[in-house]
């Protein structure tokens, strides 16, 4: 198995992968069925509201395809985040994963998220489903994740590393996926989550009006690989009361027909 088939390594061009290496998701496998890791919890990792989820389902697949890997070969298909707090003064999240059920064709995992200088603060809970395409390694390896090199941290929006193009209906262009967000060519699911959470809150706030928001629950669903581009993710806003609101985003590749890839959904707790 090739490792951008799990973890998304580019091997188009010199230009170094970034999706997990830029929000600092990286685990290490404990056994065949169980892994962990640390992110730091930079600025660009939080919003006004508290955490933002879409790292912490970097953290997910991350913690789970590592392990994932040496059972069959494959790609996630559906990714779901609930965060049960802001997060306030937390540094450092630890995920711990584990394998649910490995099966013929798919492999079900979960992920649990805790304050690394406080194990008993639970912070959420993840689980991620995955479409298997082939036969595993059979043999438990842990690789360094690469350090990351691209565009400076904290000086651009996190949207922009990932690509998007704010719209005015509070959406996202993706008119160049540049190597380095790419995963064996594809548009990797990170990007569809960090940019997903983003165009919910934006959508949300044009709605609403109301700016600081928590992200309560985020589910990303991929339904087909993304090779061409331009793409776009057009929020919808699905409900919302006084304090809440619901979302629903679709991305779509405009150069093969405006296919649906991939569909979002996100409940976000309204703050004064």
């Amino acid at each position: 198995m090739r490792t951008e088939d799990i973890r998304g390594y580019s091997t188009m061009a010199d230009e170094p992968f970034i999706v997990y290496s830029y929000v600092g998701a990286a685990a290490r496998a404990i056994d065949e069925y169980t892994a962990e890791g640390i992110m730091e919890l930079r600025p660009e990792l939080r919003h006004a509201g508290g955490l933002l989820a879409a790292p912490l389902g970097l953290m997910s697949t991350a913690g789970t395809g590592v392990t994932v890997h040496i059972h069959a070969a494959g790609a996630p298909t559906r990714i779901d985040v609930h965060v049960y707090e802001s997060g306030e003064g937390v540094e450092r999240v630890k995920v711990a994963t584990k394998l649910l059920r490995v099966g013929r064709t798919q492999v079900f995992a979960e992920a649990r998220f805790t304050d690394a200088d406080n194990p008993s603060r639970n912070l959420g809970y993840s689980t991620v489903s995955y479409v298997a395409t082939g036969p595993g390694t059979g043999k438990l390896e842990n690789h360094p994740e690469p350090p990351y090199v691209g565009p400076a941290r904290n000086e651009r929006p996190i949207t922009e590393i990932y690509g998007g193009v704010p719209r005015a209906d509070g959406g996202f262009d993706i008119p160049d996926l540049p190597p380095r967000l790419r995963a064996g060519g594809r548009i990797h699911s990170g990007t569809m989550e960090i940019l997903g959470e983003a165009a919910g809150m934006r959508g949300a706030t044009l709605k609403t009006g109301v700016e600081r928001m928590r992200t309560e629950h985020m589910s990303t669903t991929v339904l087909s690989a993304g090779l061409g581009g331009p793409f776009s993710i057009t929020p919808e806003v699905l409900a919302s009361g006084d304090d809440f609101a619901i979302c629903r985003m679709e991305l779509r590749d405009h150069a093969n027909d405006d296919r649906l890839l991939a569909v979002v959904r996100t409940r976000y707790r309204l703050l004064p």
